[in-house]
C-alpha cells in the first residue's frame, strides 16, 4: 500500500541522503535522489499520495508518477504482453553476463537471457533474438531498435514533433504487423 510505504521510504531516503527545507517549509531530498511511483497509479491515488506528502512535510518535488497508460487509454504492460527487464549486464573485471527473470509461479513472465535484437522477418512480423538462444542468427541479424540512451549518455535525440508523429500510428496498420 503506497500510503503506508511511501512515508517510510521518504524518511529513510532523507535520513540516508539528506536534503533541505524549501521556501514553503517542505523537505526536499538531495538533488540526485528522487522517488518514482508506478504501481497502482491513477488520478485518485495521485491525489492521495500528494496529500500524504503534504501531511508528512515532504515536497512533491521528491516524487514522479509513472503509468502504463491507464491514465489515458486504460492499457497496461499486459495488454500486449510487454515489460522491460534486464537481460544482460557487463561488470568490470568479470565481463558480460546473461541474466533473466524466471518465476516459478508464472512461466509466461520469463524473459529471454542475453543480448537481444528485434528482427523484422520476411512476412512482416517481428521476432526477438537472444545472443544465447540464437547465436548464429543473432550475429548477422539487423536490429530494428535504436539505442537512444546508454551508460548515462544520450545518443539519439528526437524532437517533440517527431515523437508525436511516431505515436500517430494507424491501428489497422498495427494489427497487420503481427506483433505477438
Amino acid at each position: 500500500d503506497p500510503l503506508k510505504v511511501l512515508p517510510k521510504i521518504m524518511n529513510i531516503l532523507y535520513t540516508k541522503f539528506g536534503g533541505h527545507t524549501n521556501e514553503k517549509g517542505f523537505k526536499v531530498l538531495e538533488k540526485h535522489v528522487r522517488l518514482i511511483q508506478g504501481d497502482g497509479v491513477n488520478m485518485n491515488s495521485i491525489k492521495n499520495i500528494v496529500n500524504l506528502f503534504e501531511q508528512n512535510g515532504f515536497s512533491t518535488d521528491n516524487i514522479v508518477f509513472g503509468s502504463g497508460g491507464a491514465l489515458l487509454q486504460k492499457f497496461d504492460r499486459d495488454t500486449m504482453k510487454f515489460a522491460m527487464k534486464c537481460s544482460y549486464v557487463e561488470i568490470a573485471d568479470v565481463g558480460g553476463l546473461a541474466v533473466a527473470k524466471d518465476p516459478i509461479t508464472d512461466k509466461s513472465k520469463r524473459n529471454k537471457p542475453g543480448r537481444l535484437k528485434l528482427v523484422k522477418q520476411n512476412d512482416g512480423s517481428y521476432l526477438t533474438l537472444s545472443s544465447l538462444e540464437h547465436h548464429s542468427e543473432y550475429e548477422i541479424a539487423e536490429d530494428q531498435l535504436i539505442t537512444v540512451f546508454e551508460n548515462g549518455k544520450l545518443l539519439c535525440e528526437y524532437s517533440f514533433d517527431s515523437i508525436r508523429a511516431n505515436c500517430d500510428i494507424d491501428i489497422d496498420r498495427l494489427d497487420s504487423m503481427h506483433i505477438m
